[in-house]
């Protein structure tokens, strides 16, 4: 039995040629990894899903791969920018931001918001902010935004009654209410 090659290309084929290639599993790794010619060889394979290759490309940062599946068809920009803003590449949100169109305040930018704060990515939360994400959206906790705080980064300023915080970025205050 022969073993099973080095390269990631060589590993593709390999899987391909055993009939255990997953060619849309394998466009999700690759797009992660931002590698679009591997990404061409899984569509030749019949791989078909671009918005979870999106999806993987924007966690991983990858901008080329974003554009590559956009200009595939794929349309979610709005849960990539979510996806990107959780892992913190603030480039790939901006870049989904602008594929997508969304104007400011656009439910897209508070979806993402909330992905970051929960995933400690304090700079993807202040331009969600900047953006107009809604500070007080359904699962956006005060204990997010408190580890956000302590982590650094974000200014909290104390507000009668004291269950309300005043959350200072470039564009004036937001209040949360929990």
């Amino acid at each position: 039995m022969d073993a099973a090659p080095n390269s990631d290309l060589a590993v593709l084929e390999w899987l391909a040629a055993r009939g255990i290639l997953k060619p849309d599993w394998a466009l999700a790794a690759t797009a992660k990894a931002g590698d679009t010619a591997l990404m061409a060889w899984c569509a030749g394979k019949g791989a078909s899903n671009f918005n979870w290759a999106m999806t993987e490309a924007a966690e991983g940062g990858q901008i080329e791969a974003l554009a590559w599946c956009a200009r595939k068809g794929a349309t979610l920009f709005d849960r990539a920018m979510a996806c990107a803003a959780g892992c913190g590449h603030l480039e790939a949100m901006r870049w989904c931001a602008a594929a997508g169109h969304f104007s400011r305040g656009h439910r897209a930018f508070t979806d993402a918001l909330r992905w970051a704060v929960t995933n400690d990515s304090n700079e993807a939360a202040e331009l969600c902010l900047s953006w107009g994400g809604d500070i007080n959206a359904p699962g956006i906790s005060k204990t997010a935004w408190v580890k956000a705080v302590r982590a650094g980064g974000i200014v909290v300023e104390p507000q009668d009654p004291p269950e309300v915080f005043a959350l200072h970025d470039p564009l004036g205050g937001f209040r949360f209410y929990d």
